[in-house]
């Protein structure tokens, strides 16, 4: 019994490990490479260090006899990677971008020499990923900040990529919030579809951990701009650890602590200044928009521990015009001549369309009916008829202003809405 306690054990921790190691896999990223001479042949038990030029954090690995090498589990960011043996002059490339979940090749050939001796190369930014087929587009921090966004959402810049849409056919889940807590106070959708597919069928991970609520997919949480390190899209031929997804794959990945100090404000105002007005409003609608924050990062002890932080904030204030029917200024003074229509048919009692009578000169007939009334002259109510409450009421506009032409839809009014 103990030992089958212990297997049992020993396979729990197994797949607590197997199961950290496929998060890590779609939050970090990995170099490769060959590393080889001036003649070509292949180079074993080179010694080939990734160092992180934010954190100062190595990673050091060994070349296999056929002179191969990966470093796995590095963090979103760039390095620098020194290959060193001895006989051989030690090789330093320098501004190595290592993205989440992306495989970045890297090789290397050494010249004969001391390894005192060192030759320093840039990377190319423009290398092509020849390891995998996915198609994928990674937007880094200051893509994400300074290309055009009207709610500084992250996600929106999936619709920059090809056969994407967030608008009509979708597939979205409404905006401004309402169960989706994440999309209080956004504009539009959050997600687009891409190449036709619902944008329900997206996953979204944040830090390698799914992100979507499962009964009716709402994204759990969106990090503002100024915590994010990148958004790595995949759009296709992923692979199979994002194989819960139907369609496109978002990673965010955010932001920590380096070995400086780095801090950044910000505030961005909208209001409707330069807005035009609804054409039946008098002036434009209120609108105020304030969407502010900083965030700050930096060493707690030097190449070893970081901290990093972040806060946004946002407000507005707006309004909403709607229409309603009110009675005009002369019917508050119990003038309803306006009431009248000669282009409609007279009334039952052969008056005018709209002509209104005096309730008390009603008379009856056996059976409760209206028999006749007395109309008032002009459909004008005398004041004296008026109750002392009714004059109040009247005179207060409680039933609302008529500040549009016609007797119909004749009051526009701002339903005022605020949000933080």
């Amino acid at each position: 019994m103990q030992e089958a306690k212990m297997s049992l054990w020993k396979l729990a921790v197994a797949a607590g490990l197997v199961c950290a190691g496929l998060t890590a896999q779609i939050n970090t990223g990995r170099i490769l490479g060959t590393v080889r001479d001036a003649s070509g042949a292949v180079i074993p038990d080179a010694r080939v260090t990734a160092t992180n030029d934010a954190t100062g954090a190595m990673t050091p690995t060994q070349s296999t006899e056929s002179g191969d090498y990966v470093i796995n589990f590095l963090l979103p960011g760039t390095y620098h990677v020194a290959v060193e043996k001895q006989g051989f002059q030690r090789s330093v490339v320098a501004d190595v971008v290592v993205n989440a979940g992306g495989i970045t090749r890297l090789d290397s050939n050494l010249t004969l020499g001391q390894v005192q001796q060192a030759v320093e190369v840039m990377a190319n930014p423009l290398a092509v990923a020849t390891e995998t087929s996915e198609l994928s587009k990674t937007f880094g921090y200051r893509e994400l900040d300074q290309l055009p966004n009207i709610d500084r959402n992250p996600l929106y810049q999936m619709n920059l990529l090809p056969g994407a849409n967030n608008d009509a056919g979708s597939g979205n889940y409404l905006t401004n919030g309402g169960e989706n807590g994440s999309a209080v106070g956004l504009t539009r959708n959050q997600l687009a579809s891409i190449g036709g597919v619902d944008a329900n069928a997206n996953s979204v991970f944040i830090e390698g951990i799914f992100n979507r609520e499962p009964q009716n997919a709402y994204i759990g949480l969106v990090p503002p701009i100024e915590a994010i390190q990148e958004v790595q899209v995949y759009t296709g031929k992923y692979n199979a650890e994002f194989g819960f997804s139907g369609s496109a794959v978002i990673n965010v990945v955010t932001k920590s602590g380096s070995n400086e100090l780095h801090g950044a404000l910000f505030e961005f105002l909208r209001n409707n200044d330069a807005d035009a007005k609804n054409f039946f409003a008098q002036q434009a609608t209120p609108f105020r928009r304030n969407q502010y924050g900083g965030a700050l990062g930096g060493p707690a002890i030097k190449n070893k521990l970081f901290f990093f932080g972040d806060y946004q904030g946002t407000r507005f204030s707006t309004s909403q015009p709607g229409y309603t029917t009110a009675p005009t200024d002369k019917m508050y003074n119990g003038d309803f001549s306006e009431l009248y229509d000669l282009t409609q048919p007279k009334d039952a009692a052969g008056g005018a369309y709209g002509q209104l009578y005096d309730p008390a000169s009603r008379t009856f007939d056996s059976s409760g009916n209206v028999t006749s009334a007395t109309p008032f002259p002009g459909n004008i109510i005398p004041a004296s008829r008026f109750d002392p409450v009714t004059s109040k009421m009247n005179a207060d506009k409680i039933f609302g202003v008529a500040n549009l032409p016609g007797l119909q839809n004749n009051s526009i009014t701002c339903t005022r809405m605020c949000r933080r």
